[in-house]
C-alpha cells in the first residue's frame, strides 16, 4: 500500500481536533474549544466478568491520567459460556442498554467496540486485551504515556459521530481504517438504515472479506479524490472472483502500465439506525439464549441490499433465513472512502508486519517507532563497528528502557519489535522476533557468558501471575506462525519453536502428565493448554528459564550454553491459558507504570 498524503492529512486532523477533547492531566478541563458532536455511549464488550474487571481497571487508570475524553465508556461481558459471536454480542448489549436507559437508548450516538476474547493468536495481548495494546500515535499522546488501540478507536470515528444520526457505530478491537473523508454530499445518508465504509481493494481480498455490490460502480473510481455515498445492491461475504464478477462487485481500470486492473469495495465498520436495533431486539428476545454463534457480517449485511427484497428465506440454512425478513426491507448506505486503507492486526506476524515494514500504516498514523531512552537502539549485526542505524533494521521500539550502553544487534532488514521491555546486556536475533514486557538482564540465580543470541521467528512475553497468595512471573514464548488455536490428540503434530512438541518432550524431561493441562475436548491439547513454561520469581528470572527451554529445544548439545541457571525449578509448569486465568493485573500496571517513570 502507497501513503496518500489526503489520508495523512486527513487523520492528522481527526486526531488533533480529538486531543482538545481530552483532560489534562491533572484532571481540569480545557476550555474555551468548540467541542465536537461527539459519541453519548461508548461500550466494550469482554467474555466473561474477570476480563470486565481487567478493562474497567484500566480505564479507571487512563481516565485519571486524563487520557480520556468526557464520555461514559462501559464495559460489558457476554453471558456466561455463550458464543454469541459479534453480531450476538451486539444484540445482548443493546438489550442491558435498553434496561439502563429505556427509549431514551434511542435518542443516543452509541459506538460499540467488540474487543473480547482470548487474543489466541496474538498471546502478548490475551492478558490485558487486544484493545489495550500500544500504537505509538504522535499526535494522541498525553505526557509521556504510549496511545493504545483504544484512543486510536475513540479518536478515529470523530467525523462519523457527527455525519451519522443517532444510533449503533460498531467496529472491533484489532483492526483499523486509516482515510480521506472528503465527503461533498452527504445528503443520500439521512434516510439510510444502515450505513457501512467501504474500501478501494484489489480483487483478491474480497475473497477474505465482504464485498459492497453497489448501484453506479463504474463513476466510483478508487482513483477518484471524494468519497461518496451509494446505494448498495448486494453484500457478498468471502465470494470467489468469478462470482464477484458475475454479482457485479468488479470495477476495471487501466493503469499507468496499461494493465487492466480489478478492483472491489471491500467491508469493515458499520452504522444501524434504532429502528433496525429495535427490529433486531425484537428477535432475539424472542431466540435468546442463541445455539450457535451471530455473525454480524455473514448474517445481518448479506440481508441488505435493493436485491434482497424478492429473496427467499428458505434459500439459507443459517441465521440469514431467520435475518432476511426482518432486516431485507431497511435502506442500506455505503460511503465509498475512495482514499482510505484498511489493515487488520489480528495475529504475531500481523503486527510486526504492520508496525516494522509497513510504511503506509505508520506514515498515516504518524507512528513514532523509537519512544526508548536512546536515540538508537539496534545496530546492523553484520556490521562489527559501532556503527547503529533504524533504517537497516526494521526496528521499532514501545516504552522500552535500555541500561549500561546495551543496544540490539540484528540483521539488515530484520523485524524487531520490543515493548514494554527493560535491556541490561546485549542481545543478538537472528531475525524477526517479538519481545514483549520481557527484562532481559543480569539476575542472581542466572550466570551470563557474553552477548545473548536470541533465535528469530519468535515471540517472547512476560506475564505477572499471582496464586496461593504469591506473586510470580511465566515468561511464555511461541513462533510467529504458531497455530494457537489447533486441537490434537498427538503432541507431534504441535509445533513449538520449529519443531514437533514431543521433541521438546523428548529432551527435556517434561513428561505428558507435566504438560497437561487436564481433559479438554475428549483429551485434546493445543499450545494454548500445554504447561511447559517454568515460573520465577522475578521477571528477569522468569525470562532467562523460558529462554533456556527454548535454547535446549532449538539447538540440544550443539552450541555452547550462554547462560548458566542455578535456580532449582519446580516441576510445577505453565499454560498460555494459566497465565491469562492467573493474571496478576495490579502488578502488571504497576510494573508499566514503573517503566514510564524510569
Amino acid at each position: 500500500m502507497s501513503c496518500s498524503k489526503n489520508i495523512l492529512q486527513s487523520m492528522q486532523n481527526v486526531f488533533q481536533t480529538y486531543s482538545k477533547m481530552l483532560q489534562n492531566s491533572n484532571g481540569t478541563k480545557i476550555e474555551n474549544i468548540d467541542k465536537p458532536v461527539y459519541w453519548d455511549l461508548v461500550v466494550l464488550t469482554t467474555f466473561d466478568d474477570v476480563q470486565k474487571a481487567c478493562f474497567e481497571q484500566q480505564i479507571n487508570e487512563k481516565r485519571a491520567s486524563g487520557q480520556l475524553p468526557e464520555v461514559c465508556i462501559q464495559v460489558i461481558s457476554d453471558p456466561p459460556k455463550e458464543k454469541l459471536g459479534c453480531g450476538g454480542s451486539t444484540l445482548h448489549v443493546l438489550q442491558i442498554l435498553l434496561k439502563q436507559y429505556e427509549d431514551k437508548l434511542y435518542d443516543k450516538r452509541i459506538l460499540i467496540i467488540h474487543s473480547g476474547g482470548s487474543s489466541q493468536r496474538l498471546p502478548s495481548y490475551s492478558v490485558i486485551g487486544k484493545i489495550f495494546s500500544p500504537v505509538p500515535v504522535k499526535n494522541l499522546a498525553v505526557g509521556n504515556s504510549i496511545p493504545q488501540m483504544l484512543d486510536l478507536k475513540l479518536a478515529k470515528y470523530l467525523e462519523f459521530a457527527e455525519l451519522l444520526r443517532p444510533g449503533v457505530f460498531v467496529t472491533c478491537a484489532d483492526d483499523i481504517e486509516t482515510y480521506s473523508l472528503n465527503l461533498k454530499d452527504s445528503s443520500g445518508l439521512q434516510s439510510a438504515d444502515v450505513v457501512a465504509l467501504a474500501h478501494p481493494s484489489p480483487i483478491e481480498i474480497g475473497e477474505g472479506h465482504g464485498v459492497y455490490v453497489i448501484s453506479s460502480p463504474q463513476k466510483s473510481s478508487s482513483f477518484a479524490r471524494c468519497s461518496t455515498v451509494e446505494d448498495v445492491q448486494e453484500v457478498l461475504q468471502k465470494p470467489n472472483m468469478e462470482t464477484m464478477r458475475s454479482k457485479g462487485a468488479v470495477i476495471k481500470s487501466v493503469a499507468e502500465n496499461g494493465a487492466v486492473e480489478e478492483q472491489i469495495f471491500s467491508d469493515s465498520v458499520f452504522w444501524l439506525s434504532h429502528k433496525v436495533c429495535q427490529a433486531l431486539l425484537m428477535w432475539y428476545a424472542d431466540n435468546n439464549p442463541l445455539d450457535s454463534e451471530l455473525d454480524a457480517y455473514a448474517h445481518f449485511l448479506p440481508c441488505f441490499g435493493t436485491r434482497m427484497k424478492d429473496v427467499k428465506p428458505e434459500n439459507y440454512k443459517d441465521y440469514r433465513s431467520q435475518m432476511l425478513p426482518i432486516l431485507s426491507g431497511f435502506k442500506m448506505k455505503v460511503i465509498l472512502l475512495n482514499e482510505s486503507n484498511f489493515y487488520h492486526i489480528g495475529t504475531m506476524k500481523e503486527y510486526l508486519q504492520h508496525f516494522c515494514e509497513m510504511e503506509s500504516f505508520n506514515k498515516e498514523l504518524g507512528l513514532i517507532n523509537n519512544t526508548s531512552n536512546i536515540d538508537n537502539p539496534f545496530k546492523n549485526g553484520h556490521r562489527y563497528e559501532s556503527e547503529m542505524s533504524l533504517g537497516k533494521v526494521k526496528g521499532v521500539v514501545i516504552q522500552s528502557h535500555f541500561y549500561n550502553s546495551c543496544i540490539v544487534s540484528a540483521p539488515e532488514d530484520c523485524k524487531v519489535l520490543l515493548e514494554y521491555c527493560q535491556i541490561g546486556v546485549p542481545i543478538s536475533v537472528q531475525g524477526d522476533i517479538i519481545l514483549s514486557n520481557c527484562i532481559i538482564q543480569e539476575c542472581p540465580t542466572v550466570k551470563i557468558f557474553g552477548c545473548i543470541n536470541l533465535f528469530d521467528n519468535l515471540l517472547y512475553h512476560t506475564s505477572p501471575i499471582h496464586q496461593n497468595e504469591r506473586k510470580s512471573y511465566v515468561t511464555v514464548a511461541f513462533d510467529l506462525d504458531s497455530d494457537m488455536k489447533r486441537k490434537t490428540h498427538c503432541y507431534s503434530e504441535l509445533v513449538l519453536f520449529g519443531k514437533p512438541l514431543s521433541h521438546l518432550l523428548d529432551i527435556s524431561g517434561y513428561t505428558e502428565r507435566n504438560i497437561t493441562s487436564g481433559v479438554e475436548h475428549g483429551g485434546m491439547v493445543s499450545l494454548w493448554t500445554v504447561k511447559i513454561f517454568p515460573k520465577g520469581n522475578s521477571a528477569a528470572e522468569s525470562f532467562w528459564l523460558t529462554h533456556h527451554l527454548v535454547s535446549n529445544s532449538k539447538q540440544h548439545g550443539n552450541r555452547a550454553q550462554q547462560i548458566e541457571i542455578s535456580v532449582c525449578n519446580e516441576s510445577l509448569f505453565y499454560s498460555m491459558s494459566d497465565v491469562v486465568e492467573l493474571k496478576d493485573i495490579d502488578t502488571l500496571i504497576k510494573d508499566r507504570n514503573d517503566l514510564n517513570d524510569l
